[in-house]
């Protein structure tokens, strides 16, 4: 587990100082945070929405 741990811990240090990562994930994140306001804006009830989902996939709801 600790050769694991020291591995990923290894390729993380390199991953996070590659600049042109970290400019894809930069935009990447900011598109998503364009799109999500208007995708939500599609339901009147958002959270009556996530209700039904949770629903239909069989899974509890939240309380």
């Amino acid at each position: 587990m600790k050769e694991t741990l020291a591995n990923f811990m290894a390729k993380a240090t390199v991953k996070a100082a590659d600049k042109e990562h970290r400019r894809k994930i930069k935009f990447n994140i900011g598109k998503y945070n364009a799109v999500v306001p208007n995708g939500k804006q599609q339901f009147s009830e958002l959270e009556l929405a996530r209700k039904g989902q949770r629903i239909l996939n069989g899974k509890p709801l939240k309380r």
